[in-house]
């Protein structure tokens, strides 16, 4: 069984159709799907800002990944201190794929880099294919 964290970037390839591999995810029995406050906050607004998500169609989605995902609490200020990462705002969403002993599936290539040396990394293609490790 995969114990897989999502990052925003995977779950939003899901919820709008462009990644295969995050289709794969939700939909395979042998991977569990987990993600954090953090990373719904990020995808509030994203969905709400770049994609002109109402306020129902967010709740939709939320509901959804509470239904097929679970959502773990955020990691607390002095945790994050315990993280160097190029990016900070990634800190939340690797921590806790550390902390809970999960595989963290991204698209972004610097975090991918930068994480390795905490957790197992997978990152995932927009057009279907898995860098490093199959799904």
């Amino acid at each position: 069984m995969i114990k897989a964290f999502l990052d925003t970037s995977v779950i939003l390839g899901k919820i709008l159709g462009y990644s295969k591999d995050a289709e794969t995810l939700f939909s395979d029995p042998d991977v569990e799907t987990y993600t954090n406050d953090y990373v719904l906050k990020e995808l509030y607004h994203v969905l709400k800002r770049q994609h002109g998500f109402s306020e129902m169609q967010i709740s939709y989605v939320f509901e959804y990944i509470r239904k097929e995902s679970t959502v773990l609490p955020s990691p607390s200020k002095e945790e994050l201190s315990t993280i160097k990462l190029k990016d900070n705002a990634d800190r939340p969403i690797v921590l806790s794929a550390y902390k809970h002993g999960l595989v963290l599936y991204i698209d972004d290539e610097v975090t991918y880099n930068d994480a390795k040396r905490y957790v197992t990394v997978v990152r995932v293609g927009k057009d279907g294919s898995a860098k490093d490790q199959s799904l």
